[in-house]
Formats: structure tokens, sequence, C-alpha cells
């Protein structure tokens, strides 16, 4: 099918939809949402700050941390490794350990598709990235650590 005919056929497909029919949809699919967040959260693991600590004191990590406090906004598991020197697949590993312990908070952004490598640029289209940034659990043990960088 030529694409001037899908999109035509799309087109009258939404027209024939019963709006009021998705109204339970939406809020059925926001309830979902919901319920995954409260599954996540229980998810992550609770340690005491000396725990922590530990945690944020493993040289891989202290490097990742020390980066992510430095930085104005979210990072990039790319952006981290090149600041940090090390892997990628390591820097990932760090990161959802760190995640895990509720150290740091995952958010998705759209990237321009200059921020990555040549060879990955594919098309023009942003590309819909995992950053990362410090939580204020994590500040706080920082604060209680005290040490230099």
């Amino acid at each position: 099918m030529p694409e001037k005919e899908m999109s035509l056929a799309f087109r009258k497909f939404l027209e024939s939809v019963d709006k009021t029919k998705l109204e339970p949809l939406k809020l059925k699919a926001s309830a979902e949402l919901e319920e995954m967040e409260k599954r996540l959260e229980k998810t992550r693991k609770v340690a005491s700050p000396i725990i922590l600590a530990h945690i944020i004191t493993h040289p891989s990590r202290w490097s990742i941390v020390k980066a992510l406090e430095k930085a104005t906004s979210p990072l990039s598991y790319r952006k981290i490794a090149d600041l940090v020197g090390l892997e990628r697949r390591l820097v990932t590993f760090h990161l959802m350990f760190l995640d895990q312990y509720g150290l740091v908070d995952r958010d998705f952004m759209l990237l321009e598709p200059d921020c990555y490598d040549k060879e990955e640029r594919r098309s023009k289209r942003r590309i819909a990235v995992s950053c990362f940034k410090l939580t204020d659990k994590c500040r706080t043990v920082l604060g209680y650590l005290n040490l230099p960088s």
C-alpha cells in the first residue's frame, strides 16, 4: 500500500474511533504506570549510611559520583565513561548498582545525533538515552564523607 493511501486509511481509522472509549484506556494506563513506579521503588535496596558510604567509595563508583556531582545537567552512560576514562559497560554496571541503592536517578532524554559518534549517526532523528544525576540521598552521604576529590 503506498504511503499516501496508508496515511489516509489511518486518518479514517482515527476518525472512526469512539473517543469516549479511549478515556478508560488512558486511566488504566496511568494506573498501571503508578503501579510500576511503586514496584520499582520497592526493588530499591535499603542500607545504612555506612553501607552507602562503602558503596560510593569504590574507586570506579567514586569517580562516577564525582563526575555526576560536578555536572550541571544529567549525564548519559557514554558521557560519564568519557569523563572518568572507564569502559561504557563498566560504567553501566556501576550506575545500575548505584541506582539499586537510590544513589542516582535515571531519566530518559532525547539527544541530538551530533552528541554521538558519526558512525552511529544513521539519521537526523534525536536519540533516546538514559541520563543520570545524583539523588539527595547520595549528596547527604557525600556530605558525611567530606573526602577530597
